[in-house]
């Protein structure tokens, strides 16, 4: 959880690599952490990276159907 919210804040920071890197992190930790995954397609779609960001929402929605957030998307 700690390197999910070290995500957020270098989203915030518009620092769009380190908040993937921190993103990347959280995964190796907690696989089935589904925000994890919006947070890293956020951060792929604000670097133009469209592709990368749609299999990130999508690893989300599989891993998150039960709640349904990540459809948001």
């Amino acid at each position: 959880y700690s390197y999910y919210m070290l995500g957020l804040i270098e989203m915030k920071r518009k620092n769009y690599d380190a908040a993937i890197f921190n993103f990347d992190r959280s995964i190796l930790v907690n696989a089935e952490f589904a925000p994890t995954n919006v947070g890293k397609g956020l951060a792929f779609y604000k670097l133009g990276q469209v592709d990368l960001a749609k299999k990130e929402f999508e690893k989300a929605r599989i891993k998150d159907g039960e709640f349904g957030l990540s459809s948001y998307n």
